[in-house]
């Protein structure tokens, strides 16, 4: 009916929520997945989109498919910046950190760049996606004692907003 109507958000949430009703189906999810994303793109629906994207990159990762994942992450981190959604921004960064750390890059391991850049965002932000990918590259890094710091000041910035 919505593709009828010509409504496309309703048609890319559809598409989405769908892929994850048969997530079971890995190509039949993958397929719903990039026909949501394309359909939000095409159509300016920038949370569809990003929500396509996080999507996407859960299923990527929970099938081996890891290599694919940081094209998608810049992508959707772009369009959460260009459009100024700070949770989106956040919480990608947080995921593009988290990735970099599991595929053991080097600049996880030298520059730490996507968790400097999820901090900057996350100053005046309390969420608490970034807090506990912060915290968990400390603690992999092994610095329990900076996680603990990290979350005392989360709880506190959480309390007072």
């Amino acid at each position: 009916i919505a593709e009828e109507l010509r409504l496309p958000e309703v048609v890319a949430s559809a598409l989405n929520t769908k892929s994850l009703i048969v997530r079971d189906h890995l190509y039949e999810s993958d397929a719903l997945l990039r026909q949501a994303l394309r359909i939000a793109l095409d159509n300016d629906l920038v949370f569809e989109a990003l929500r396509a994207y996080n999507n996407l990159v859960v299923l990527l990762m929970s099938t081996d498919r890891d290599e694919e994942v940081p094209p998608l992450l810049n992508e959707a981190l772009a369009l959460a910046q260009r459009r100024g959604d700070r949770f989106w921004e956040a919480a990608l960064l947080a995921s593009l950190a988290e990735d970099e750390r599991l595929l053991d890059r080097a600049s996880y391991r030298m520059g730490d760049e996507p968790a400097g850049r999820m901090r900057n965002v996350a100053k005046d932000f309390a969420c608490p996606i970034d807090a506990a990918a912060a915290g968990c590259a400390r603690v992999f890094r092994g610095g329990e004692a900076q996680a603990r710091l990290q979350a005392a000041r989360h709880r506190e910035a959480r309390r007072r907003t």
